[in-house]
């Protein structure tokens, strides 16, 4: 037996060490792709970091860093620099491709946090109260409670109070809701129903 696995080997010698030599420079090209994308990252990060804030900075990683973690935070300042400059059109487009490009649950609920602060700059209530609705339905999101509560504030500021009473009731009837939002969101309803 061990003489036939050794005449086997023999005669398939040529294709034993073409199969290594394939699978030794498979290893060798992932450890390399690994290698070049971790730099890659790193670099990105740096001119993160170095941008403090600068518009054209942060436009220039978006364009000549892709498919790398620092360039979706790059749209997040991206988003926060516009919105702070009143180029609301210009943080709304940041925001939305941080949304679709983010890649981790908690990047999409901080792009849709920021698409509900250009609404309410602009003073977009009802709009804001949509966004701060849908945040409360992604998955990464942690304190969706918290989403669905400025979801009602928002409906309330817009001025239609039966949205948010109903957003209010959906809230009060979660029994794991935090002892803080839960008095809050008694205090919100009795002044609603006070108003009427």
């Amino acid at each position: 037996m061990k003489e036939k696995i050794l005449e086997w080997i023999w005669t398939h010698q040529r294709h034993l060490l073409a199969g290594v030599g394939v699978s030794v420079g498979i290893v060798v090209l992932a450890i390399g792709a690994l290698t070049w994308q971790n730099h890659r990252e790193n670099k990105a990060m740096a001119a993160l970091n170095g941008a403090q804030g600068q518009l054209e900075a942060l436009q220039k990683i978006t364009t000549d860093y892709p498919m790398t973690r620092a360039r979706r935070l790059a749209f997040w300042q991206w988003g926060d620099v516009a919105l702070k400059a009143q180029k609301y059109e210009e943080a709304s487009g940041a925001y939305e491709t941080l949304y679709k490009k983010a890649g981790e649950p908690l990047l999409r609920v901080v792009a849709l946090y920021g698409l509900a602060g250009v609404h309410q700059e602009k003073k977009e209530f009802s709009q804001a109260a949509e966004i701060y609705s849908r945040a409360a339905l992604e998955p990464g999101n942690l304190a969706a409670p918290y989403s669905d509560y400025l979801s009602a504030r928002f409906w309330e500021l817009a001025g239609d109070k039966e949205k948010a009473q109903g957003v209010y009731k959906k809230l009060s009837d979660n029994p794991d809701l935090p002892g803080d939002l839960k008095q809050t969101i008694l205090d919100r309803q009795l002044w609603l129903a006070i108003q009427k």
